[in-house]
């Protein structure tokens, strides 16, 4: 067998706006109530579809990323917190005095979801994976913790007897974090049925609300109290450490991540506007530029719009600046991601993770300033392809892309240094597509195919593999149309990617 090189690249994308400075936000909904709420649906055919929640009028939908607004249902009722599957054809609405309404239809009919809730004021709900199980929907009330099984049609009471505030997770479930009035903040590794006080030297028994990244295999948890301003734990709550350097407005409402592993942090508080932390929460500054109202109660990202990413802020009722207000993420983030890629001696393919946002016509810049400098246009999307024309994954406004080789390794086998689950190709596909994978180590590898509602559909892989780069072909003829999910089991390594057939 032919000998092979191995080359890792540190890909650097530098995302620059030219006009940082005049950039502003904008008034996209008026409303003389306050805006306690949103929901964004990422994927399947409603993308840009983002759902806010009012206090006292009901459920409003957009359906071009915040640009416009239109009443959904629920007139007259409280909306204290809102979740969607990923594909939009379930939203939950979480009420003050209704209990738990849900919509099958993208908002446009609303029902009752309440058998089993005991307490009909909910103020937090969301989705959680159970992996093969598929999605479990939990609900803090007033009268404690419940999780239904069957999106919504049942409820079970899991425990507490408290009003619980927020509720989130890790990105695969397997760590849940609740807050619970009067006494701060709780962890369950078993999907809700046992929990554990992490609060330790946390200061503050009332938390308003909870964010949670994973950096690097480190789970970065952060907490608001009110008065208190922003907390961080990285090691599960043993510690926890004061975040609040540059935030003179302590009473935060809402916390938001973009992207979830950069460390950009948003807040939004009540008097002082939106905050940015562009370094995990160490420092913090205003981007109020425009904002009619410094009253925030509510963030939430809308990853797909015209021209961009954006930040929404739903903001309390002052008298004056009411409603829902937007911003292009690209005017506040200056953003260096760094990634890391693989390619192969006689292949010209070079594949990186996705980074949404880059547009066709966007030009670039490959080893800027070297002596190989060379200038091109991007013509497509997926696998960046190192000859011209050149495509790769799509990312927001200028870039400057940097190929630096750190590593070279001749063998006759490849040596990944880490665990990696690759982006499907081709994406969408029909009927077939290929999924490849790195092993740095022996270990046991399971991959499975799991469908939107997350049942399980076929066992791609499950034995013991040495180390080495693999891909294996996935054909999809017998099944329909739609969203699919393939997710890598190594070791103590979970990685999930989504793929799409189209017939």
């Amino acid at each position: 067998m032919s000998n092979f090189r191995l080359l890792l690249l540190s890909c650097f994308l530098c995302l620059v706006s030219a006009n940082l400075l005049q950039c502003q936000w904008e008034r996209t909904m008026e409303f003389y109530g306050n805006i306690l709420s949103f929901t964004v649906c990422p994927d399947g055919p409603f993308e840009t579809d983002i759902f806010a929640g009012t206090n006292g009028s009901g459920v409003f939908l957009s359906t071009d990323c915040g640009s416009t607004w239109n009443i959904s249902g629920l007139a007259d009722t409280s909306i204290l917190c809102l979740e969607s599957r990923l594909d939009g054809e379930y939203i939950f609405a979480g009420t003050y005095g209704s209990g738990v309404c849900r919509s099958m239809n993208r908002g446009f009919t609303w029902s009752a979801a309440n058998i089993g809730l005991t307490n009909l004021v909910v103020r937090s709900i969301s989705l959680i994976s159970n992996g093969a199980q598929g999605l479990y929907l939990f609900a803090g009330t007033d009268g404690g913790l419940f999780i239904s099984y069957d999106y919504g049609i049942n409820w079970t009471y899991l425990d507490f007897s408290s009003s619980i505030y927020a509720i989130t997770s890790t990105s695969n479930g397997t760590n849940i974090f609740i807050s619970l009035a009067g006494n701060g903040v709780l962890r369950s590794t078993d999907h809700g049925t046992t929990w554990t006080n992490i609060s330790n030297n946390l200061p503050y028994g009332t938390i308003y609300s909870l964010a949670v990244y994973n950096d690097d295999g480190t789970t970065n948890l952060f907490a608001s109290a009110p008065g208190g301003g922003v907390f961080r734990t990285t090691d599960y709550g043993t510690n926890w450490v004061e975040v609040n350097n540059g935030l003179t407005n302590l009473y935060v409402n809402d916390l938001t991540f973009y992207p979830e592993t950069s460390g950009n942090l948003f807040a939004g508080t009540d008097g002082a506007g939106v905050f940015l932390s562009t370094d995990n929460g160490t420092n913090w500054s205003t981007v109020n530029d425009g904002l009619g109202s410094m009253s925030v109660k509510s963030l939430a990202i809308c990853p797909s719009g015209p021209g961009g990413m954006y930040l929404l802020a739903g903001t309390i009722n002052t008298g004056t600046g009411g409603g829902i207000w937007r911003r292009a993420l690209s005017e506040m983030i200056l953003v260096t991601t760094t990634l890391t890629a693989q390619a192969l001696a006689g292949s010209q393919a070079l594949e990186v993770e996705s980074i949404n946002g880059f547009n066709i016509g966007d030009d670039i810049k490959i080893n800027p300033g070297g002596p190989n400098e060379e200038t091109n246009t991007i013509t497509g999307f997926g696998s960046l392809l190192l000859q011209t024309p050149l495509q790769f994954d799509h990312s927001i406004g200028e870039i400057v892309l940097n190929l630096t080789p750190t590593s070279v390794e001749e063998n006759n086998s490849s040596v990944p240094l880490d665990y990696v689950l690759f982006n499907n190709y081709p994406n969408p596909f029909n009927p077939s597509t290929i999924i490849r994978y790195s092993i740095p180590n022996q270990s046991k590898v399971v991959i499975k195919v799991y469908d939107i509602l997350g049942k399980e559909i076929e066992t791609l892989v499950n034995e013991t593999k040495p180390v080495g780069i693999y891909e294996l072909t996935w054909n999809a003829a017998s099944l329909p149309s739609g969203v699919y999910y393939y997710q890598l089991r190594a070791g103590d390594f979970i990685q999930v990617k989504k793929m799409m057939l189209l017939k």
